[in-house]
Parts: C-alpha cells; sequence; structure tokens
C-alpha cells in the first residue's frame, strides 16, 4: 500500500491499495483501480498531458479511468499509461502479468458453458408412474430381469419409469462431457495457432539505453551520400500569389518511447494553406511515418534522410488543407525511437512540391551542404531545409535562408528548420557551418 501524499486522502487498508500491486488484481475494476492510484501517485497529470504523452484520446483516457466502467484497456495502451506515469520496467512487467491473468479469466468465463443438471424424476414422471398406460411385455421382461420380481402392476411401471429416466440422464451428462472436450480441445486448437502465429512475427524494436534496438537488422552502415529523392507528384495550379509563411501552429519535443503522438492545433489554420512537417527522430528504426489530422488531410513524405548513428530527419507535406481550429490535432506515428521532435508550419501560395535531395556528415566538420547533388529550382518557387544535428555547435544555414523559431532542443539534438524564397532559375542546396553530426533534407515547392 502507497503512503498517501501531495495532500491526496488515500482509504485505509481496502481493496483501492490492495488493487494498486498488480499480483492483487483479479478483476478488471481492479485493475483500473491500479491505473487510478498510479495516477495519483504520479500527481495526478491532467488527461490532456496524459493524451499528449500517450497519444491515447482524452474522451478514451476518461474511460479508461472511470472506475464505474471496469473495462480492461488494450495492453498496448496500458504499456503507454505505464510508461507515462513513471513505471519502472520491472514494475511494467508485472502489470502485463496482471492484465494477461484477467484477460485470460474473462475469456474463460465467458466461453465456459453452463452445465445442464441431470434428469430426475419430476411430477411428469409421477403422473406416468400413477397413470400412465401399462408396459408391454417386452418392458415387463426387462424390469423383471434388471431389478427383481415385480409385486404389482404399479410398482412395475414406475420401476421401468426410473429406469428410462436414469438412462436419459445419463446420456446427457455423457454428451455434456462430449461437447465441454471438444469445445476445450479446440479453443486450445487456437490459443495454439495464435501462438505459433505470434513467434513467428518479428519482435517489438526495444530501447536499450538511448538506441533502438532493430530486429531484423537493416540500418546503413556507413555515412550517406547526397541523393536526389523522387520528384512527387505535384498538385494543384500554380499558386496566384507568392509563397509566404505563415506561422508555426504546433510543435513538440519529447523523451519517450512511445511511437505515436498528437499534437494539438494552437492557433487556427486557414483554408487552402499547406502545412509542412520537419521531423527528427534520434535513434530510431526503419519504418513507415505516418501523418494525420482530426479534419482528414492527406499528407506525404517529401523528404526523407537517416544517417550513420539512425538518426532520422524528414520533411512531410499537406496542400490544400481543410483549415484547422484549436480544438483540432495532428497526430503522427513513426518507429521506436529514443526521442522526436517535430514542427508544424503554415504556409500560403503553395500548391505542391517538386523535388528532394539529401544528405548527411559526420561531426567534426565546419560545414554541411546537399550540394553535391544540386536540384534545379525554379524561379519564385520556395525551399524548406530540415537540418538535425548531435552535439557541436548549432548548424547556421547561409544569409539568404530564414530559420524559423524556435530551433527545437533535446539534450545535445537539434532540429533546425528554415526557408527561402528561389529568386533565379537553376542550381540549388542548403549550406552552412556546424561542427556537429548532422543530416539535411532538402525539398522544393511551387
Amino acid at each position: 500500500m502507497l503512503a498517501p501524499n501531495r495532500g491526496v486522502e488515500v482509504p485505509e487498508k481496502d481493496s483501492s491499495a490492495e488493487g494498486l500491486v498488480p499480483s492483487m488484481m483479479s478483476t478488471p475494476a481492479d485493475f483500473v483501480k491500479g491505473l487510478g492510484l498510479l495516477r495519483v501517485e504520479a500527481g495526478r497529470p491532467p488527461l490532456r498531458e496524459l493524451s499528449r504523452s500517450t497519444g491515447i484520446p482524452r474522451s478514451t483516457l476518461s474511460v479508461i479511468f472511470d472506475p464505474r466502467r471496469g473495462q480492461l484497456p488494450t495492453l498496448e495502451r496500458c504499456f503507454a499509461l505505464l510508461a507515462a506515469l513513471g513505471v519502472t520496467e520491472p514494475q511494467t512487467a508485472q502489470w502485463a502479468a496482471a492484465w494477461r491473468r484477467i484477460q485470460g479469466a474473462e475469456l474463460r468465463q465467458a466461453e465456459t458453458p453452463a452445465a445442464e443438471p441431470d434428469a430426475e424424476p419430476g411430477p411428469a414422471a409421477d403422473a406416468v408412474t400413477a397413470t400412465g398406460p401399462a408396459p408391454d411385455a417386452e418392458t415387463d421382461a426387462v424390469t423383471n430381469a434388471e431389478t427383481g420380481p415385480v409385486t404389482g402392476p404399479a410398482e412395475g411401471r414406475g420401476a421401468a419409469v426410473a429406469d428410462g429416466a436414469s438412462k436419459r440422464g445419463g446420456e446427457r451428462r455423457r454428451l455434456g462431457v462430449a461437447f465441454s472436450l471438444g469445445f476445450v480441445l479446440a479453443v486450445a486448437s487456437t490459443l495454439a495457432t495464435l501462438h505459433l502465429i505470434r513467434a513467428s512475427a518479428p519482435p517489438a524494436p526495444v530501447l536499450v539505453g538511448d538506441y533502438a534496438v532493430c530486429r531484423p537488422a537493416g540500418l546503413p552502415s556507413g555515412p550517406q551520400t547526397a541523393r536526389p529523392g523522387p520528384p512527387p507528384a505535384t498538385a494543384g495550379s500554380v499558386p496566384a500569389h507568392p509563397a509566404a509563411w505563415v506561422g508555426r501552429p504546433a510543435y513538440d519535443a519529447q523523451i519517450l518511447t512511445t511511437t505515436q503522438v498528437a499534437l494539438p492545433i494552437t492557433t487556427a489554420v486557414a483554408d487552402g494553406h499547406t502545412l509542412i512537417i520537419t521531423m527528427m527522430l534520434t535513434s530510431t528504426c526503419p519504418g513507415p511515418v505516418t501523418v494525420t489530422d482530426s479534419q482528414d488531410n492527406h499528407y506525404r513524405t517529401v523528404s526523407d534522410v537517416t544517417d550513420a548513428s539512425r538518426h532520422r530527419v524528414l520533411i512531410i507535406a499537406a496542400f490544400d488543407v481543410d483549415g484547422l481550429g484549436t480544438a483540432d490535432s495532428v497526430k503522427l506515428g513513426y518507429p521506436k525511437a529514443s526521442k522526436y521532435q517535430v514542427a508544424v508550419d503554415e504556409f500560403s501560395g503553395l500548391s505542391g512540391a517538386d523535388q528532394a535531395v539529401t544528405a548527411s556528415g559526420a561531426a567534426g566538420g565546419t560545414a554541411f551542404t546537399t550540394g553535391t547533388v544540386p536540384l534545379s529550382c525554379t524561379g519564385g518557387g520556395l525551399q524548406v531545409a530540415a537540418i538535425g544535428t548531435n552535439s557541436g555547435d548549432a548548424p547556421a544555414p547561409s544569409a539568404d535562408w530564414t530559420v524559423v523559431p524556435p530551433v527545437l532542443k533535446l539534450s545535445s539534438y537539434r532540429l533546425t528548420t528554415a526557408y527561402r524564397l528561389t529568386r533565379t532559375t537553376g542550381p540549388c542546396a542548403v549550406t552552412g557551418t556546424t561542427t556537429a553530426q548532422w543530416a539535411a533534407a532538402l525539398a522544393t515547392f511551387h
């Protein structure tokens, strides 16, 4: 039982206190009560804060923490909540074991058929004994052979009916046992099949220190060279007004082990504008990055680079968006990583993306550039660069670039987002100085 703190009253020894110990939990209500006590011990963080750190909607969190419902949340959501509430890895394993034990008990209770009572002579049997027709000769012979001499007509009829009821009860019991055995064998076969399927699936990445251990292997073995990305398909028509940066409606940087995040929109986004997302994942695993929002706008990756230390930088865009308000959010899903840094910037005057290029370099140098493979830019367009760095000094793009504030910083890791308008048609690149390890993604828009 945890001692009360922070002015929170904890009941004297009762099931709510015991429910905090996973080994004492036996029902979904115990589990939900334990999660609620964990939240109290963590200082009762608001549901909005828990939603941001876990990616679980606030409405779902309110259901999870409601003791009146007593519904067991999914195991994936349990892991996300336990991490957000500061539960250690050994304790998380105990909570997972309690979840599996309770879930198994719930399934067994739901799937076990009710036992059928044995048939016994009742009023109907008595009626047959008293008033039913006299047994024929064959029935009399069987009765006499099994029970001895018949002492009277009524006694003979009663013995025959009782014997038939006993046989029918035995037959029902045998059928019930056979049905139960068949059901148990079917459930066991299904569970064994699911276990084999789960065993054949690749295990999820796990964190070791500051790095995600990825299986199967597929990580870059050395520094990457600059390479042009495939030109994304353009969308819409050429805008009537020049491109311009409008604002940054959302951004975040966290040290977390979850694989999804929901960013609340802090300033409204206008209809028809473009949202460009720049993102850095630290010590990450290969895999897709997905973006959605509460207005169902369509996002696609424009540029993507992973350096030799498995730090990944991306540029993602959505054009001609339906407007977003402060009640909306942008949701991202990504592979396991030790940190994420993400910024959402709003631009006007854009209708599509043209080309992309990426590059990366080791620490200790004095410059970074994507110019090894220059892009061909068109006058009047827009260039957006995302530069992710680790250690060393902050990257400083050349003077014709505008850095969007704030530069997102976690420990020694920085994500710098910058843009510039293309003045003339010709080769273009993002170039600047830094002594840090770096990865840069550049994309052009019209």
